[in-house]
This record gives structure tokens, sequence and C-alpha cells, in this order.
């Protein structure tokens, strides 16, 4: 067992730097205990430590620091703000009880918040002891990386992922600086501003189209100091459904595995910003020679922040267009450049996406239900998952994910053949009386029509996607 102190590392901010952030947006207020003796180690050493116990078969409780008593947390933190003319310093307040500090980041998390035995510990039952890199590359404790502007969902979201991803020891937010306060009250998160990452004003960030504006975050916020090495990226509304554990990101050669559920050449969304992103996108990867696969698969992604940096360039070199998807950008771009470190992409496993079975054909079917995409309206009067909570129930967690897999697999069945549930609102029947009149009309004729604009453009949707999986199939022989 080792006992750590605070770990840091090259990619770190200046504690300085850090004390001034805690004012600017925190109030000066961090939730550290004021007279706790500020002890430090690099996160160089606390490899080096781990390789040398493992490799050695060495057992017992270690503590990991330097011999030197360090300044209380109090001491040292008023003495950096006083430097830099700061009149409070951040620990004077929020000081909240007994925390456990992440072994990848040394940020905190309370301890009734952890779902097992902390730290996460590696045996030699798992394979050959590690080198310091494969155990920093694909062993060690995760970073989820997310952007929001929606603090109660990113809240009940991180409980999820807490319950049935716990390798997943640290969590960061990207989010409004005007909506800061309100989640800096989540326990067990670190927070940047969109602001802050991108060097852009309020308004710039405001003005742009979502995808252009994810995009433009996610860029900027995979070379900012704040970020793991590797990381996983999501949203704050993709929710693991049953336990997961990181071999579904990384494979037993340290490879990552990346999900996918469609070809950008054949997506077929018109109408929304996103739907734009995919083309444009599709457009760039062409000219730069990728595969053109889809990404965006509303789960998370495994991601390497040398790689991402590098996906970028390439794209940046090329035009200065943001109205990108990250996910595709990401996926493509990086298995081109580093086909090595990639497994063949997998089927996606999200559920809820499309929101509903039927809204675009699926060009390859989930094998299996892993995540939610979490539509908050889902649950409310009249949605598909009306009375089950969105927050988690630890006792009921596996037939709640049940029953939502069973509706919405139901729904889809009946869309396919225009008998759309009365009670249940749909994208189909909502909205004005001629619309709900021309689907009864149809409903009459369904034996002899079998809506083909839903039905049969699917399976020849899914078929091309069968196709496109056995032709890599035969690549690979």
């Amino acid at each position: 067992m080792f006992r750590c102190a605070d770990i840091v590392g090259a990619h770190d901010l200046p504690l300085a730097e850090k004390v001034a952030r805690a004012h600017r947006f925190l109030g000066g207020s961090v939730p550290f205990a004021p007279n706790a003796l500020y002890y430090r180690i690099d996160v160089e050493d606390v490899a080096a430590a781990i390789c040398w116990t493992v490799q050695g078969r060495v057992s017992g409780t270690f503590n990991l620091t330097h011999s030197e008593v360090p300044p209380t947390n109090r001491e040292l933190f008023d003495s950096l703000a006083a430097a830099q003319g700061l009149v409070r310093s951040p620990t004077a307040v929020r000081s909240r009880g007994r925390r456990h500090r992440c072994p990848s980041t040394g940020s905190s998390m309370p301890a009734s918040d952890l779902p097992g035995p902390w730290p996460p510990t590696w045996s030699s039952a798992d394979g050959p002891s590690p080198s310091a890199r494969q155990l920093a590359d694909s062993r060690a404790a995760m970073q989820l990386v997310v952007l929001s502007a929606r603090p109660d969902t990113l809240a009940e979201t991180l409980v999820h992922i807490r319950q049935h991803m716990s390798f997943i020891t640290d969590a960061l937010a990207c989010v409004p600086a005007s909506r800061f306060a309100d989640f800096a009250a989540i326990d067990g998160i670190d927070l940047v501003s969109d602001e802050d990452v991108t060097g852009l004003p309020t308004h710039r960030i405001q003005s742009m189209d979502h995808q252009t504006r994810n995009a433009t975050i996610r860029r900027e916020l995979a070379r900012h100091a704040a970020v793991d090495e590797v990381f996983l990226m999501a949203d704050d509304d993709a929710r693991p459904l049953k336990p997961v554990g990181e071999d579904m990101f990384i494979d037993t050669g340290g490879r990552h595995r990346l999900y996918t559920f469609y070809d950008l050449t054949a997506w077929p969304g018109r109408s929304t910003d996103f739907d734009e992103g995919q083309h444009v996108t599709a457009e760039v990867l062409g000219y730069l020679g990728c595969e053109r696969r889809a990404f965006a698969s509303h789960m998370p992604q495994i991601v390497r922040k040398d790689l991402f940096d590098a996906a970028w360039s390439q794209v940046e070199a090329v035009t200065d267009t943001k109205q990108l998807c990250e996910w595709a950008v990401y996926g493509n771009v990086a298995r081109m450049l580093e086909p090595d470190r990639f497994t063949e992409p997998s089927v996606y496993l999200t559920l809820c996406w499309p929101m509903y079975p039927g809204e675009w054909p699926f060009f390859t079917r989930p094998t299996e239900y892993v995540f939610e995409n979490f539509y908050p309206h889902l649950y409310e009067q009249g949605g598909l998952f009306a009375g089950l909570p969105t927050a988690l129930d630890v006792d009921n967690s596996d037939r709640h994910a049940m029953e939502k897999i069973l509706r919405w697999s139901a729904f889809g069945r009946r869309a396919a053949a225009l008998d759309f549930p009365d009670g249940v609102d749909n994208p189909w029947i909502q909205g004005s009386r001629r619309r709900r009149a021309a689907f009864a009309v149809l409903r009459r004729f369904r034996a002899a029509y079998r809506y083909i604009a839903q039905e049969d453009q699917a399976r020849l949707a899914e078929l091309s996607g069968t196709v496109e999986q056995l032709r890599d199939e035969v690549r690979k022989q």
C-alpha cells in the first residue's frame, strides 16, 4: 500500500498560479484543510517506487514523500497570496473533512464518494510487472475530461461514473466562467473555464454554433496543463449503465480502442450544426487521405494528449475552420499518424443514440448497451422513460438499466411499423395537428406500406455497415 503525498509533475501549473486562480474563480476558497502539512512528491518518483515494489515483490505500507517537514497549507498559501497582493488565503474556508488524493494528479475527492477501496492497486496477477511508461500509459488511474454548462446534470453523471467506472479517479470539467460558482459546489472535480482554456472572451464563445464551440474548446483543452497525458474525453451526459473496466478502452497490449457509429460519407443528417460538422469533417479527412469514420458516439473515448494535438495540427495545416467534429478528427487522423497504437475501431455501445430508434437509419447497431446518452426530457411526463429516476439508485441500478433498454428497443420496433405508442412523446407525432393526422392515415396502410423512408433505408444502411466490417476483416487477413 502506498500512502502518497500531493503528487506533482512537470505538467502541473505553478502553485502560485493555482493560488491566483483560486482567488480569481473560487472567491479565494479551496477544499483543503488549512492546518494540513503540504507534503508533495513527483509523479516520476511514484511510478519508480511502484515498479520497484512490484518487480521486487515487496509488500507492506509505504509513505511516499520527502523527509523534510513542510509548512501547513495555510502558511504556504498565505505567503503565495501575499506575494501577489491577494488579500485572502484560499485555505480560509471550505475545509470539508477527510478527503482522499487522486494518485495521478493530487486533486481531492471525498471518501464518501469513492465506490471502492482507495487507492486502486495493481496486482502481479494482472501480468508481468510494467515499466514506468506502461504504468502511466495503460495501467494508471484515469482522468475524465468533460465539457459542461449544466452543473446538476454533471453532478448526477459523476455519481453514475464513480459507481460503475472505478478506474476513473480524477474529473476535470471545462465550464463557462459565469457558472463557475455553481460547479464549484460539486465535490471531487477540478475546474477550468472555457474562457481561460481558449483565451477568448465570453461573447466570442457564445456567438459560435454548438459544433464550432465544442471543437474550439476541446482543441485547446487538450493542450492545457490541467489535462493528463492520457485521458477519457466525454460529454456531461454520457452515463454508464453497468460496470465498465479500463479494458474497454485499452487492450492487453496497451493499444487504445475507439468506438465508431457511422461512416461520415453516409451520414444522412442535414438540419443541425452537428450534421454540418459531420459533413465538413468528412471533406477535410478525405483531403488528408484519412478514413472517414464517425466517432461522436456519445460515450467516453480514450485520448492521447500528444496525438490529439498532432491530429489537429494536420487539420489546421489545410483549413482554419473549427466547424468540425473533434471526435472524428482525433479518431481518424490519430490512427493514420500512429496506427500501431490503436486497435481496429469497435462498434459503439450507446443507448439513446439516436435519441429515438429510427430517427436516422443505423449504419451499424450496438452489440450491447453499456452507456446511456442521457436526455432529461425522456424522464418527464409522457417521456419514454417516465417513472424511472434520473439519479442513480444503486440497489436497483441493473433493473432500471434493463427497463430503459427494453422500452427503447420496443419503441423502435413499433415505430418501424408506424405504430407509435399512445402517451409517449416522439418526433413523428409531436407538433402540428396535420402531422398527427398524416400518421394516422399512414397507419391504416401499414400492412402494405412498410415505411420505406425508415425501415428499408435502415436495413440498407445497416447492410452497408456490415459489408464495411467484412472488408476490414478481409484487409486484416
